[in-house]
């Protein structure tokens, strides 16, 4: 009984299926930018090197006293 009424509304589920292609050519962009201040870490190695005579000076003659 009723058979023929579950036939409605089948052809009208293809539309807009061609919209999905955008957006996809954009990705490659700043690639090229990350070599930036490689060069600039060398900085201040050779103020390390300071106090240290002044540190040993003090030593012998705490001891040069001691004698």
């Amino acid at each position: 009984m009723k058979l023929e009424v579950i036939r409605v509304g089948i052809e009208d589920i293809e539309f807009e299926i061609k919209g999905i292609e955008v957006v996809i050519e954009d990705i490659e962009m700043g690639i090229e930018d990350i070599e930036v201040e490689i060069e600039d870490f060398e900085v201040g190695i050779e103020d390390i090197e300071v106090e240290i005579e002044d540190i040993e000076n003090r030593g012998l003659e705490s001891v040069n006293r001691g004698l």
